[in-house]
């Protein structure tokens, strides 16, 4: 046994306690070090991830980008697509293709990096996978395919064989869970690909989906604005042309060959028994010449004669494969397969038909059919015109007698055609000839209004009472009965024995003292329209050949009348049209300033405002943001400066009564022709001078994030299609906040993520410096809380100390540990009280919030 020393312990025990203190202190050491390598191995995993989530972002925008830089085009977008899929996959190469579900084929749209090879056998090539290829399997089951190695596939794909394919996805496109295409990415080695991968192919491939409908639609939309504008142009036409039946014809068979892409047209009139072309285009001379001496006779071995007999459209897919096709003379000259024949109907009778053909068998679509059976409609008024301008014209030269009878036919018109759209001039012009050339004192225009007739046109000594002046329809007068019967009714004397048929004209013909009286009806496809009325006060019949002046005068006016209502119509379609094309133009800007401020909603919120209040011709607009019960002023157009100050002071609460308050109660419009009628004059109208106003609610579902108010500061009230406008703004609006909402959140997701790596980060470089690690947590504790200041104190016993602190000044931090018993939350040192842990954190703003 050793020696005691006078401490009591022998020296191997001391030995050994310091042999197990060295022991101690490596166990700590190698801890230490396990955890920091824990540390950095956690950072590294967070960074990957973060850098992961920021490519995948970075890859989504770019082809969000592409997508809203190219309406209408699908070929850069899928090629975006997949250069990015590839990237971010480690891929070698990419395809997508479109599925067509009527024959069960795919059709590839865009290949990216692919040998030269597979895409010689694929690109713009229709196929159809054979059974248990990756595409059949995921077309069966509507879901991923991932083949981990190609060359152990029982059907080696094409991809394998032309182009080394090991590892790939095919990811399905998917509308409505049905297949409308595919997404896949190819590796040349076997490496299968992560679940992270595959969604992000999964997520373009929804991408993909919209742009296929974006574009659709667009197209459809296009489409539609161009047969609008080339219905406007034929009624153009008609309506400058209306005796002109030849640039009609003309201009018809030229739109419909344009619109509805085929080869050659040609309107066929009937002749006695036969059909000859009266309007061509696109076929040659030769066979013009052809068919002027070779007109259609009315029998089943021609599409026009079996559309003349049927009196129906006749739509034949290949004229080759009709047995009841006997025109092979034509269809050799001309080359033509498929045939489309659609009759001109008017009153149930074939007057004509429009015939399309093209040179390849491609049967029209149903939007080309439905507009020809338009054209259709067209050409039959504009023969109807010419028919009508024909009849007058007939008629007039039958008045060669009476020179002053050409010259009253010649004045109206004169005025017709340069009054095409005003009908007045028309109507008086026609009221001073026919008094003038029938040897009458008076002349009145009566036109059908509703259940009545109504004095539009007078000229005359006889007056006609007020009372008179819209009398009902009836065969009681002799206006009401040459309307009724569609026929003339020329009566010698009211005041004698004829007048008895006629007790509602003998009260005024006692006051208005006239006598003799004819009315002739202005009739337009067998249908009373109007009528024109001569009076004497003598006793008198009016002679034949004033009765067919008389008609031809009524004719005029119904040619005018019909002028007039078919320009109108033709402004009113332009009107719709602009109005149309102002309201996408509205949307167009909106969505821009969308995509061009992410996350920041006044720019939109004033886009949206400003456009409303242009096109709906209204003076200012506010739009009002809604939490709870409580509403605040987010942006305004032209408000006045005292309401924005009113508004924009505080938030409030609606006034029961208000605007606002039936929104937020109904969730509907409101709509108020004159707010100074209303129950609660509301600040708009006490500030702002409002008076027409509606206001639409911002709803996402059944929630009310807002309402768009829009304001006239005259009572007007505002239309159907203003108020859908501005649905259609609010909806944008609901959209706007969601976005900002989305991309906030993510922006502080982010924001999260990066400080939590930092301080991490932090950490594992200054592993042994306590010091410097807190000030890395104090400060990214005091940013991401948004606050000015932060601290961390120490526990020591019963009291804290300071040590680490973020946003003071040098001179506080200096002047802090001299002054122990400074008033302040944050002391150098102090008592703790009652208290548990050894650290505290706290964060300071210098405005409350």
């Amino acid at each position: 046994m050793g020696r005691h020393d006078k401490a009591g312990g022998s020296p191997v025990k001391t030995q050994r306690r310091k042999k197990l203190g060295r022991r101690n202190t490596a166990k700590v050491a190698r801890r230490r070090k396990s955890s920091t390598a824990d540390a950095a191995d956690r950072i590294a995993v967070l960074t990957l991830e973060r850098d992961e989530a920021l490519e995948q972002q970075r890859a989504t925008y770019e082809v969000l980008k592409v997508i809203s830089s190219s309406p209408g085009e699908l070929e850069p977008v899928f090629k975006a697509m997949l250069e990015s899929a590839l990237r971010i996959c480690e891929a070698e190469f990419g395809m997508l293709m479109q599925y067509h579900s009527g024959d069960g084929s795919f059709d590839t749209r865009v290949m990216v990096g692919a040998p030269p090879a597979l895409v010689d056998a694929l690109l713009h090539q229709s196929f159809t996978p054979p059974p248990g290829n990756p595409l059949d399997r995921m077309l069966r089951t509507k879901k991923t395919v991932h083949v981990i190695d190609a060359a152990a596939e029982t059907a080696k794909p094409l991809s394998a064989q032309l182009a080394g394919a090991r590892s790939h996805i095919s990811v399905p496109m998917l509308k409505e869970n049905e297949v409308v295409g595919s997404i896949s990415v190819y590796r040349t080695e076997v490496r299968p690909f992560t679940d992270k991968q595959i969604e992000l192919v999964t997520n373009f491939a929804a991408q993909a989906v919209i742009a296929i409908e974006n574009t659709r639609l667009l197209h459809e939309l296009r489409e539609s604005i161009q047969q609008q504008t080339a219905t406007a142009d034929v009624l153009k036409v008609i309506s400058r042309s209306a005796f002109n039946l030849q640039t009609v014809l003309d201009t018809l068979v030229e739109s419909a060959t344009r619109l509805c892409e085929a080869r050659d047209a040609i309107i066929f009139l009937p002749s006695g028994k036969v059909y000859r072309a009266e309007a061509l285009h696109g076929y040659s001379t030769e066979y013009h010449k052809f068919i002027e001496s070779n007109p259609i006779t009315i029998d089943r071995g021609s599409v026009v004669g079996r559309t003349a007999i049927d009196k129906q459209l006749v739509h034949i897919s290949d004229v080759l494969a009709d047995p009841n096709y006997t025109r092979h003379d034509a269809q050799r000259m001309a080359g033509f397969r498929t045939a489309l024949g659609v009759p001109l109907l008017r009153e149930g009778n074939v007057v004509g038909v429009i015939f399309l053909t093209r040179t390849k068998v491609q049967p029209f679509t149903e939007k080309q059919i439905e507009l020809i059976m338009t054209f259709a409609d067209q050409a039959v008024i504009a023969i109807e015109n010419a028919r009508l301008f024909e009849e007058v014209q007939q008629k007039t030269r039958g008045l060669e007698e009476a020179l002053v009878h050409q010259i009253g036919s010649a004045n109206i018109l004169k005025v017709i055609a340069s009054s095409q759209t005003d009908i007045e001039p028309v109507l008086n012009v026609i009221v001073d000839n026919a008094c003038a050339i029938c040897n009458a004192i008076d002349a009145v225009v009566y036109l059908k209004d509703g259940n009545h007739l109504r004095a539009d046109a007078h000229r005359g000594s006889i007056p006609i009472p007020a009372d008179s002046k819209r009398l009902p329809i009836n065969r009681r007068w002799v206006t009401g009965r040459a309307f009724v019967d569609k026929a003339p009714v020329n009566v010698r004397d009211l005041q004698g024995p004829e007048g008895d048929e006629f007790p509602d004209a003998r009260q005024h013909v006692i006051l208005m003292g006239h006598r003799a009286v004819l009315a002739v009806p202005l009739l337009h496809e067998g249908e009373s329209v109007g009528v024109i009325v001569l009076r004497r006060t003598e006793s008198q019949l009016f002679t034949d050949k004033q009765i067919a002046l008389l008609q031809t005068f009524a004719d005029q006016a119904v040619i005018a009348i019909e002028n007039t209502r078919l320009f109108e119509e033709v402004q009113q379609r332009t009107r719709d049209l602009s109005e149309s094309l102002e309201r996408q133009t509205a949307t167009s800007e909106v969505l821009k300033v969308i995509s061009s401020s992410p996350g920041e909603l006044e720019p939109v919120f004033n886009a949206m405002l400003e456009n409303a209040v242009r096109i709906c011709d209204a003076k200012f607009g506010n739009l009002l943001l809604i939490d709870g019960d409580s509403v605040r002023w987010a942006a305004g157009a032209g408000t006045p400066p005292r309401l924005v100050e009113h508004l924009r002071s505080a938030s409030f609460r609606p006034t029961p009564g208000s605007h606002l308050d039936r929104v937020m109660r109904t969730r509907q419009v409101s709509h108020s022709d004159d707010d100074a009628n209303e129950p609660v004059i509301g600040a708009s109208a006490r500030l702002g001078g409002a008076r027409s106003t509606v206001c639409v609610p911002m709803l996402k579902d059944e929630t009310l994030l807002g309402a768009i108010f829009i304001y006239r500061t005259e009572v007007r009230p505002f239309t159907d299609k203003q108020i859908d406008l501005v649905k259609n703004f609010a909806a944008q609006a609901v959209i706007a906040i969601e976005n900002t909402r989305l991309l906030s959140e993510l922006q502080d997701s982010l924001q999260q993520q990066t400080a939590t790596a930092d301080v991490l980060k932090a950490i594992s470089r200054s592993a042994f410096d306590l010091e410097t690690v807190l000030k890395a947590l104090v400060e990214a504790a005091a940013r991401l809380c948004e606050a000015d200041q932060g601290t961390i104190a120490r526990q020591q016993g019963n009291e804290f100390f300071r040590v680490a602190t973020w946003g003071f000044s040098d001179e506080f931090t200096q002047l802090v540990p001299r002054h122990s018993d400074y008033d302040w939350l944050i002391l150098s040192q102090f008592r703790m009280g009652r208290s548990s842990g050894a650290t505290r954190i706290w964060m300071l703003r210098a405005t409350p919030g």
